[in-house]
């Protein structure tokens, strides 16, 4: 079964200077306008190479509950001609480590992955001066099906016909508590085996993060590091299991955007 996976278009917190200190949800920005027109030629290109690696057309759509991945999910799907409702599932989420949280929870924070200049990675940070976001469980930050199903419509399911692998009430992690890259890569990879248990001889689409997406990566390929690979906006990889391994046919593509267009690396976004 072929498992295709696509990091989230251009997110508007890496565009617009001031985002996350106005913002009421800091750490769950919307798609750029440019980042819709991403996700829209990612679903083209998606139908694309299956149809180049003469493999099945995409029969599931499974996204991550943070904004970016459900726009662009859904607007992917319209491309693919996808005609069922895009599934939630907690477990392709964004990773739950130091440097997400620095990105949104720290005292000057601009959506820079592991914290603005004055107070990166390391830097002793006073509780007090946290968002008190970053001190509930993550999963509780996170839209439920059913919110998302009021924001988006019926392309979304709504928590009633599909029952997710992972609950948001699972992921208890705090800023005191984080989530490890071995923690990471073993919910992606683990839901990513358990689609190609679910659906045999079907094609899965999961839209995540770049760090999720090169951690499932690195979790069904077994490698140690990939670090070596790009993941830009609406990456695209594809992997098919084959006689109990897996292996990768496209790995992190972004041929459907064009030359000038920003993959949101320089901010060190290859892992947001």
């Amino acid at each position: 079964m072929p498992v295709v996976l696509v990091r989230h278009g251009e997110r508007l917190d890496y565009v617009q200077q001031g985002w996350v200190a106005t913002s009421q949800r800091p750490w769950d920005p919307p798609l750029t306008e440019q980042g819709k027109h991403m996700a829209t030629r990612a679903g083209i290109a998606i139908k694309q190479l299956l149809h180049a690696h003469l493999l099945p057309p995409v029969t599931q759509v499974f996204s991550s509950p943070l904004i970016r991945c459900v726009e662009t999910a859904t607007l992917a799907a319209a491309s693919l001609d996808h005609q069922d409702k895009i599934a939630i599932e907690p477990a392709l989420v964004e990773t739950i480590c130091e440097h997400w949280y620095r990105a949104w929870a720290v005292p000057g924070a601009n959506a820079k992955w592991g914290g603005p200049p004055h107070c990166r990675l390391g830097v002793p940070v006073v509780e007090s001066q946290l968002h008190p976001c970053a001190l509930k469980p993550a999963g509780s930050l996170y839209h439920s099906a059913h919110q998302l199903h009021a924001l988006f419509g019926d392309v979304v399911h709504d928590g009633n016909g599909y029952i997710p692998t992972i609950s948001a009430d699972s992921l208890t992690h705090t800023w005191h508590k984080t989530e490890t890259e071995g923690d990471l890569r073993r919910r992606m990879g683990a839901f990513a085996e358990l689609c190609e248990e679910k659906y045999p001889g079907e094609t899965v689409v999961l839209c995540s993060h770049g760090g999720p997406v090169v951690g499932c990566f690195e979790f069904l390929m077994q490698a140690e590091d990939s670090s070596e690979l790009a993941c830009g906006y609406t990456a695209i990889f594809v992997l098919v299991k084959e006689e109990g391994r897996w292996r990768g046919l496209v790995k992190g593509s972004t041929d459907h955007l064009h030359e000038n267009e920003d993959l949101g690396l320089a901010t060190a976004g290859k892992a947001a």
